[in-house]
């Protein structure tokens, strides 16, 4: 079947009904755990021949250099007729019979067999898709058809399709995941639960991608957080790329020809690109280190004798180059690389190819040489307990990986000197009654630390984003010439001057010549009408 070969706009996806062409041709595409997944018809297929299903690769197993092959699994299950006007007794649910196929090295991408057949599935009215063999190209008309679930209302998580535009290629690096040729497209709400769904070109009809992972809706773009989970950068020879809500699925061309003349999956067929899974294996070192370190890499097998590696700096080198290689090296079970990382900070490749598997094979160890501080300021809830306070921690990896926390009672030497910190977790720290500050330390994945910050326990304090009342800890920003409650812990009025100091200090607010204190039992409650520089104040009565 060929699509009129018009161009396709980018336009928001919608529910898919019953009834429609729409719902004939995407019948296929299934809900798959919290993944998607599509039926297919290789090449050569009959009624009677294995049915399978294709999903990302993330939704079988997480492993950075892993392949499974022909792993029995009766576990998972596609549901078909996931639409939203379709009841639960009318879908029909296949189980699967076994991981044939499934990797995150290099492709994101799976194969399924279902315990059912292509002939029982077409009288249910389940059409398959048919994988294009050619590659597609940029500015390519396409179309997405999946079941998304996060940031979709409930009542919406159905099978849905968008229209939109192939725009480009890229090696894709995500976590400790790299991703060769991957297609960047602008379709719509790829969001959580898309992953696994089909990419069609509306030239062929037919799939030229599996959606894999997008930047939909990652808030997170600075500092450490580009290229980390669920926010994948592009590599090339100046460095990473990280493009705000782009898009990206795996080309089916490595997988369209891995199939027999009878329709049954096969990597010995001649047309086939999947990596078979003789590689061997690599561990993988810490995933962000100071400068200083070394690879520290264990490489294994219990097939393979030798072994040859190298180095090489994130868009600067390619492990499918074989130049650069070193000499083989004996490889009686198991071996290990503990070369000196590059001082220089950056993002580097460890290459590891064995025995006669050719080089765009190889293993591949991510790591990045980092040392900048983190830039994000500490995260916690501080909630008064039993005059005392507890202190609960948050995390955040990369930027926010580790915490480490003083408790000063106001006798210690101050936040400045390191003795007294300790790491904590975010499990509740009890701090004591009589503690007047908090001392934090944070610390990212690589181990740089900031601070330290002075979290003070009685009084207010005057961030730069806002003001912190030391009983709730809540910082926020107050509209212009709106009150605020700044309450003190002391229950002393003669401490309002001092507050009033500090406001006046503060960079994002002057203080209103109105502010007032009032005591509430021995509690001392500062009223306060803030206003950005430069904005005209006036005095108003407090209502």
């Amino acid at each position: 079947m060929t699509l009129a070969a018009v161009a396709s706009p980018r336009g928001e996806s919608r529910l898919i009904s019953s009834g429609t062409d729409e719902a004939r041709r995407f019948a296929a595409v299934a809900r798959f755990g919290s993944c998607t997944a599509f039926l297919i018809r290789p090449p050569g297929g009959g009624a009677d021949s294995p049915a399978y299903v294709v999903t990302a690769g993330h939704c079988i197993d997480l492993g950075t250099n892993t392949v499974i092959v022909n792993r029995e699994d009766a576990r998972q299950a596609a549901v078909f007729h996931y639409r939203h006007d379709v009841s639960a007794a009318g879908r029909l649910s296949a189980n699967s019979r076994r991981i044939v196929y499934s990797t995150m090295k290099r492709l994101d991408l799976a194969v399924v067999e279902l315990d059912a057949t292509p002939g029982a599935l077409a009288a249910a009215g389940i059409e398959p898709l048919m994988l294009d063999a050619d590659a597609a190209a940029a500015g390519d008309p396409a179309e997405w058809a999946g079941i998304p679930s996060s940031g979709i209302p409930p009542g919406e998580a159905f099978l849905r399709r968008s229209p939109c535009t192939i725009q480009g290629f890229a090696d894709v690096v995500e976590w400790r995941w790299l991703w060769w040729g991957m297609l960047r497209h602008d379709c719509s709400e790829i969001l959580g639960g898309a992953s696994g769904s089909p990419l069609l070109s509306l030239r062929t009809g037919r799939v030229v991608g599996i959606v894999s992972t997008g930047n939909t809706g990652q808030l997170e773009t600075s500092g450490d957080f580009p290229c980390w989970r669920d926010a994948p950068c592009e590599t090339g020879p100046r460095g990473f790329v990280f493009r705000p809500e782009a898009s990206y699925a795996v080309p089916v061309t490595a997988l369209a020809g891995c199939f027999d003349a009878g329709g049954r999956f096969s990597l010995e067929a001649p047309g086939c690109g999947l990596d078979p899974g003789l590689q061997a294996g690599v561990t993988e070192s810490a995933i962000a280190v100071p400068p200083g370190g070394s690879w520290n890499t264990r490489v294994r097998s219990e097939t393979l004798t030798r072994f040859r590696y190298k180095a090489v700096r994130e868009g600067e080198g390619d492990c499918r180059d074989t130049a650069g290689y070193g000499a083989p090296l004996p490889l009686a079970g198991d071996a290990r690389i503990t070369d000196p990382l590059p001082a220089a900070p950056g993002r580097y490749h460890l290459c590891v190819i064995a025995g006669e598997q050719p080089a765009r094979f190889a293993s591949i160890v991510h790591v990045r040489v980092d040392i900048t501080p983190p830039g994000l300021k500490p995260e916690f809830q501080l909630w008064p307990a039993n005059g005392g306070f507890l202190f609960i921690p948050s995390l955040r990896p990369p930027e926010l990986a580790a915490q480490l926390v003083k408790v000063d009672g106001g006798t210690s030497s101050g936040c400045g000197v390191r003795e007294g910190y300790r790491e904590v977790y975010p499990v509740p720290l009890r701090v004591e009654a009589g503690a007047v500050r908090l001392c934090i330390l944070t610390r990212d994945l690589a181990g740089n630390e900031a601070g330290p910050y002075e979290i003070p326990l009685r009084g207010a304090a005057i961030f730069p984003g806002g003001v912190l009342s030391a009983a709730s800890q809540e910082e926020g920003r107050a509209a212009p010439g709106a009150w605020i409650s700044v309450t003190g812990e002391t229950g002393s009025a003669s401490q309002f001057d001092q507050i009033m100091t500090r406001l006046k200090e503060a960079s994002l607010y002057r203080v209103s010549p109105d502010a007032s204190v009032k005591m509430q039992g021995e509690r001392t409650i500062f009223r306060v009408r803030l206003f950005r520089p430069g904005e005209e104040i006036s005095s108003n009565e407090q209502s």
